[in-house]
């Protein structure tokens, strides 16, 4: 009997390792080691080969639907993905309160307190609500790097009480700021409230990037306390 057993798992061994295309297993040999602080909402497998660690997709990141074909990931614990009109399937965090770190530092929600519990052990929620009136961007935009004729979005979170509003503006290479979306056609701003209290969100979308587009995008968030400003780079490929 014991003998039957060990020929079935062989042979199920030999299966398997025929089954795996000559791409995915070069690909599985160059496998690197993942630390699980690099990944703010956990670790899977990459889909295409199933092999290799990854990280989960984390709020505000593109994602795909459960049981959908392999192409961004799944989003992490306490995130779902979902679909945002104009923008695409994002991860959303199922927490949407606003919470206080006993760090002092206001979080966007439960699931921004969580990753960064990954460098601090200790963290823990002091408070629902904002530690500060004033405004603060929680989610900064992210430096981009594309081909001309693409599409990108900048995405920029800012929590405060009062709320704040939210407004984009673009240095140049030649050192020329300017507010958008101004006159260029290229350019959409959007600002709506949420996800959570006292917070709201604003993308700015340059639609078929050009060369002239290349430049530092600064989200400005302001509300009567204070003003907060954060800085993305879009560079341009030809």
């Amino acid at each position: 009997m014991k003998a039957i057993v060990i020929t079935l798992a062989l042979c199920a061994a030999v299966a398997t390792a025929a089954s795996v295309s000559p791409k995915c297993e070069a690909k599985c040999k160059q496998c690197k080691p993942l630390e699980r602080a690099e990944c703010l909402a956990g670790i899977e497998k990459e889909g295409e080969c199933n092999c290799c660690d990854v990280c989960k997709r984390f709020e505000g990141q593109k994602c795909d639907m459960p049981n959908a074909t392999y192409t961004h990931g799944q989003c992490g614990y306490g995130l779902d993905c979902k679909k945002i009109k104009g923008v695409g399937q994002i991860c959303q965090c199922i927490w949407d309160e606003i919470v206080c770190g006993s760090d002092g530092k206001t979080y966007t929600n439960l699931c921004h307190l969580m990753a960064s519990a990954l460098q601090d052990a200790t963290l823990r929620v002091k408070s629902v609500g904002p530690c500060e009136p004033g405004a603060q961007i929680v989610t900064k935009p992210e430096y981009v790097r594309n081909t001309t004729n693409s599409d990108v979005v900048l995405t920029c979170e800012a929590i405060g009480f009062p709320t704040p509003t939210v407004y984009w503006e673009v240095t140049r290479a030649n050192s020329k700021t300017f507010e958008l979306p101004g006159d260029d056609n290229y350019l959409v701003t959007t600002l709506r409230g949420g996800p959570g209290k006292y917070q709201v969100t604003g993308w700015l979308q340059i639609e078929g990037l050009q060369k002239k587009h290349e430049g530092d995008y600064t989200c400005v968030a302001h509300n009567v306390h204070n003003t907060d400003r954060a800085k993305a780079r879009v560079k341009v490929i030809n």
